[in-house]
């Protein structure tokens, strides 16, 4: 019997995904994280039964690149792609393809919202584990606090993924209306999307390939993955933000309120009282969306908007915000970590920080001399500790190859950890010839 036109784009997108797995190393970095966290899953997708996520396709390509070398990834990773946008294509000719998006939208949202209140739990245990002096108890709750980040991440990159497709369905269906009536729909902006409305959307491609790196390196050593990122949204702007595109917070003088102070917490409350609302109204998109904004607005913002978020209750989505704020480049993410801690936000500046030692080391050298050519050598240390006590030690010196300068502070922050990690590390930085 012949195939169905879905079935054939399928198959074809299924063997090319099985040639890539075929060369991989089943007991190591994503495919094995796949196969240990998600095996009735993946042996679905390998079998050619449903077409899997791009994050998980993008992810095994990453693994192929650190064996193959990123020309042989990028090669296979186009074959991919265009196979990935022929049988998304292809499942989306079917006549009942909308309500099966929207029963996935569904399914996903579900799981991002889970995600989210699992990794806050995680959050609270682990920060109650670490102040009754609980070292490892609080290290295996920040695995895993890690891994529901991870989670929560993907489930909205596969929101966007999903939401982009439904959306081109809907635009195919208004353009048969026009055909038959003659009348055009109104036209949208082609910028990001309303609040509460999905924005045009070309067909059916994959999402653009992530950066990679920013996430859980070292997934053969803990159970932590890089997390594919959604596109960051354009830096803020409008009235609906005005104040927020200020680079500092200034004073006048003692007893002196500075205006542009003022306007900056005043669009701090504006900015979260609106999020708030999306939430109230389920509008779990825009309300990522908003945090996007604000982290890639000027980062002396930052801490206003997180303690006007704060007298709101919206503790999950501060959460979220550092969880997107640790995906920035290197440069960005130091000066985060320094708004915060001298806005005297200690706590959440260490949690941004600890989720950054899932960079590759090289890129935790490079924030944490940033931070300690700035003052920061107590931010710069918490770091390089999170960094030691997540990689094996071959991997953390990486820091310091990188950025010879954080020298001493990997070898401090490697004693705080312990003595074991010290002596490794100390042993690791010889052998690289830098200590």
């Amino acid at each position: 019997m012949e195939i169905s036109a879905p079935g054939r784009e399928l198959a074809a997108f299924t063997v090319e995904l099985r040639a890539l797995t075929a060369e991989l190393d089943p007991g190591a970095g994503w495919f094995a994280a796949f196969a240990r966290r998600a095996p009735a899953e993946l042996e679905t997708w390998l079998a050619g039964l449903d077409l899997p996520p791009w994050d998980v396709v993008a992810d095994l390509v990453q693994d192929l690149a650190c064996g193959a070398g990123p020309r042989a990834a990028r090669e296979r990773e186009e074959r991919l792609r265009t196979g990935y946008a022929a049988a998304a294509a292809a499942q989306d000719g079917r006549p009942a393809a909308r309500d099966d998006l929207l029963r996935r939208v569904g399914l996903a949202e579900h799981a991002a919202r889970e995600a989210v209140e699992r990794g806050h739990r995680l959050a609270v245990a682990e920060q109650s584990a670490r102040s009754a002096g609980h070292g490892q108890e609080g290290d295996r709750l920040a695995t895993l606090r890690m891994w529901a980040e991870d989670d929560g991440a993907r489930h909205r990159a596969r929101l966007a993924e999903l939401h982009a497709r439904a959306a081109a369905l809907s635009a195919v269906g208004a353009g048969r209306t026009v055909q038959r009536t003659g009348a055009a729909p109104a036209a949208r902006g082609a910028g990001a999307p309303q609040d509460g409305a999905d924005g045009p959307v070309p067909a059916t491609p994959p999402p653009a390939a992530p950066a990679r790196g920013a996430r859980f390196a070292a997934a053969t050593t803990v159970e932590s993955v890089p997390a594919p990122r959604p596109a960051r949204a354009a830096r803020p702007r409008g009235a609906r933000f005005a104040g927020l595109e200020q680079p500092t917070v200034r004073t006048t003088g003692p007893g002196r309120a500075d205006p542009q102070a003022e306007e900056a917490r005043r669009a701090a409350t504006e900015f979260t009282a609106r999020m708030l609302r999306m939430r109230t109204a389920g509008n779990n998109g825009a309300v990522h969306a908003t945090l996007c904004e604000a982290v890639n607005g000027p980062p002396g913002r930052l801490p206003l908007v997180v303690e006007a978020m704060e007298r709101v209750g919206l503790d999950a989505e501060i959460a979220t915000l550092l969880w997107e704020a640790a995906a920035l480049p290197p440069g960005p993410v130091a000066a985060i970590a320094r708004a915060l801690a001298e806005s005297g936000r200690a706590g959440q500046c260490g949690q941004l920080l600890r989720q950054g030692a899932a960079r590759p080391s090289s890129e935790a050298g490079t924030i944490a001399a940033d931070l300690a050519a700035s003052g920061r050598t107590d931010e710069a240390v918490t770091l390089l500790a999170a960094l030691v006590r997540a990689r094996r030690a071959a991997d953390a010196v990486g820091a310091a190859l990188a950025a010879p300068e954080v020298t001493p502070y990997l070898l401090r922050a490697a004693r705080g950890v312990s003595e074991a990690h010290h002596h490794a590390v100390t042993t690791e930085l010889r052998r690289a010839g830098v200590a």
